[in-house]
């Protein structure tokens, strides 16, 4: 590693206070069906919620509360646990409010670039329609998009790839589940068609691949969530933060929730923190009812768990964007997987590698009996009473046992050391060399059986 990805790589105290209170942000969060109102740089006005993982989502998504045929729900995923709902063209203005000049003049400028460029823009019927056709084509927009697929979004969440810091520092994927249905009741669908757009233009095929469709707000009320909230409050369908009440249960919750991440702030800067500013339970729960946000939990291990299984229900670049730039990213996708589970398959083969290692080490040894045939070796070579064979044969084992080392015999230093302690105990021990026989030839076979049961005991 170079100093300068050394240097990169190192975490200021102010960074690390940062991570961690993302994460005693997250910790602190109810699970869902429970939500709080947190008004923060975080979740902004939304009821927010976690799940446990990205498995318990998909039972949650599958469950009754999201089926009902009656409600048409839409859903937008984000791979940041701190996007806000904002169009790429409210971005550019602080609090996301488009100036009704720059929004006149950058779809003027599209539809006069758009001249002689193979896309008629002629058979559509609104600017709203032409803003969907610069969305589908990279122009920054005051469009949103949704699906009517929380699978669909759920991709849209983890598919974004994220290095191991990028991770560390985002916490959390998210989706966004609106209930369009509700607000048509509740609101009229004059406010409907105010906000939601659906193209008739068939050309967009990624459109119709995801089961999309856009918001829009008004000109000069560009922030989507501020017009919901703004509108069900006008309707008094919301209540206010001094008239509703919060019970016992979220009042401890939200208690463990400010100490948890007060403590993370003394730990760094020393000032408090306040994790939910706004702690009005029933609050939360009706404008739930409408429009809502879910926090995943994020690692790379999710992230790629998540994307192969929504890849076996055929969600994927290749089938969202069925065009050249879908299918560039499936290919890339695809060479990611690869070079993942070729990774994987290495480590797993040293693991077992290692593990193997480890059983041996740890395994007691096959003790392989020698004595007799020692013992037949000492009678063959040396002039011995009855019994002394034995007792000698015992002393050199002894001798042996004492001098060698682990894997002995696979090293010529190592058989030196033991072959010494086999002459020792011969030279000590009783018995005279025979006439025909040589005292090296029996410390050479003595080394040699030694030598043969060790390796056999492995």
């Amino acid at each position: 590693m170079s100093h300068s990805d050394r240097a990169s790589s190192l975490e200021t105290a102010e960074e690390k206070r940062q991570r961690q209170a993302k994460r005693a942000y997250l910790d602190a969060l109810p699970k869902h069906p429970e939500f709080v109102l947190p008004n923060d740089d975080i979740d902004g006005l939304l009821p927010s919620a976690k799940v446990a993982s990205w498995e318990e989502l998909l039972k949650i998504l599958q469950g009754p509360d999201f089926k009902k045929t009656k409600y048409d729900l839409v859903y937008r995923g984000h791979a940041g646990h701190d996007w806000q709902l904002s169009s790429t063209l409210g971005r550019l203005f602080d609090g996301g409010d488009i100036p009704s000049d720059k929004r006149a003049k950058l779809l003027r400028q599209f539809k006069l670039s758009m001249r002689g460029r193979g896309y008629d823009l002629g058979p559509l019927q609104t600017d709203e329609e032409v803003w969907a056709v610069g969305q589908h084509h990279g122009l920054k927009t005051p469009l949103l998009d949704w699906t009517r697929s929380p699978f669909v979004a759920l991709f849209f969440a983890f598919s974004k790839y994220e290095n191991q810091s990028e991770t560390e520092n985002n916490p959390s994927r998210a989706i966004f589940c609106m209930n369009k249905t509700k607000l048509e009741e509740d609101l009229g669908e004059d406010f409907i068609d105010e906000i939601f757009l659906e193209p008739e233009d068939h050309r967009n095929s990624r459109l119709v691949n995801q089961s999309g469709l856009f918001t829009i707000a008004p000109d000069g009320q560009d922030n989507l969530v501020s017009l919901i909230v703004n509108r069900l409050d006008d309707a008094e369908l919301l209540g206010s933060v001094d008239e509703t009440s919060v019970d016992d249960h979220m009042d401890k919750f939200l208690a463990a929730a400010d100490v948890a991440l007060n403590k993370t702030a003394a730990e760094g800067s020393g000032k408090p923190e306040v994790i939910f500013s706004v702690s009005d339970r029933k609050r939360a729960k009706l404008l739930a009812r409408y429009i809502f946000k879910l926090h995943i939990p994020n690692s790379i291990t999710d992230r790629k768990g998540c994307l192969e299984a929504l890849r076996q229900m055929n969600i994927h670049n290749g089938n969202l964007f069925p065009d050249p730039g879908g299918a560039s990213e499936f290919c890339n996708d695809w060479l990611e997987r690869l070079l993942a589970d070729e990774k994987d398959e290495v480590f797993e083969e040293q693991k077992k590698q290692d593990d193997r290692k480890i059983a041996a080490a740890i395994k007691p040894k096959t003790q392989v009996d020698i004595t007799d045939d020692v013992s037949t070796l000492l009678n063959a070579f040396l002039e011995l009473e009855v019994g002394q064979a034995d007792d000698l044969a015992q002393d050199i084992s002894n001798k042996v046992s004492e001098a060698s080392s682990l894997d002995w015999f696979r090293f010529p230093s190592k058989r030196v050391v033991v072959k010494r302690a086999v002459a020792q105990a011969l030279a000590s021990g009783p018995g005279d060399i025979k006439p025909d026989r040589k005292i090296d030839e029996l410390i050479e076979m003595l080394l040699e059986k030694y030598a043969s049961a060790e390796e056999k005991s492995i």
